[in-house]
């Protein structure tokens, strides 16, 4: 499952809450990257170490859709989280 929740701006970042496989995820763009961290289903953060860093990327190559989603997320997770259980 896929789902694109809302799309909403923070600290000069747009970030979009995502629901994948019944897990809540923000992507967030400032720009220049793209970060992907685990949420709760309000959009709030609930852990800060970022599950993938896509530099170059913007937000909307990453939520298209669930497919550019999960191998975005799949591919790219961050040496330390690569162990994290998805």
């Amino acid at each position: 499952m896929f789902k694109r929740i809302k799309v909403f701006t923070f600290n000069s970042l747009i970030n979009a809450l995502v629901l994948y496989n019944n897990k809540y995820y923000v992507v967030s763009d400032n720009g220049y990257s793209c970060f992907i961290y685990k949420s709760d289903r309000t959009g709030e953060v609930s852990d800060w170490r970022e599950l993938v860093r896509l530099d170059g990327a913007m937000l909307g190559d990453i939520v298209r859709n669930k497919t550019c989603f999960s191998l975005n997320l799949r591919k790219n997770l961050t040496p330390p989280t690569a162990r994290v259980r998805l």
